[in-house]
């Protein structure tokens, strides 16, 4: 018999719904995104710039799997893109701008002093998605 042909799937306490399963993955992966914006914010990346969503969005792409860093431009922009409704190329061009002004704060000093990396000069969006997802998964507070 296929349980999922009836909307239902066995749990220890009985069964749970699919909307149910559903609505479960969607709050943990608003978590996960609450917690990247979290670190956004310490870096001083606001939410109300459209970079700050596709970055976190990207960041929490990567920590699922970090293969997607090989092909940046060629997997990674284009399932952010795929999931704001808009083209690669704005979401490229909206994390370049999010990092320029995490830089322009403090020539990158909060993110060299945050992230125990050092930037000599203004991170790529490739090398600021890598260096995040590293900081990301070394914190023993986050829950990757």
């Amino acid at each position: 018999m296929n349980l999922l042909s009836h909307g239902t799937v066995p749990s220890r306490i009985g069964t749970l719904s699919l909307s149910a399963l559903a609505g479960r993955k969607e709050s943990i992966l608003d978590e996960k995104l609450s917690t990247i914006q979290r670190v956004l914010w310490d870096l001083n990346i606001p939410p109300a710039y459209l970079g700050a969503h596709y970055l976190a969005y990207a960041e929490l792409l990567v920590l699922e799997d970090q293969n997607r860093l090989t092909m940046v431009t060629k997997w990674l922009y284009p399932e952010v893109a795929s999931r704001y409704h808009t083209s690669w190329q704005a979401v490229e061009r909206n994390i370049r701008t999010v990092i320029a002004i995490c830089w322009a704060e403090d020539d990158g000093a909060k993110m060299n002093r945050l992230m125990g990396c050092t930037f000599s000069k203004k991170p790529s969006p490739t090398q600021l998605i890598q260096a995040l997802a590293f900081y990301l998964l070394q914190k023993p507070d986050t829950f990757w």
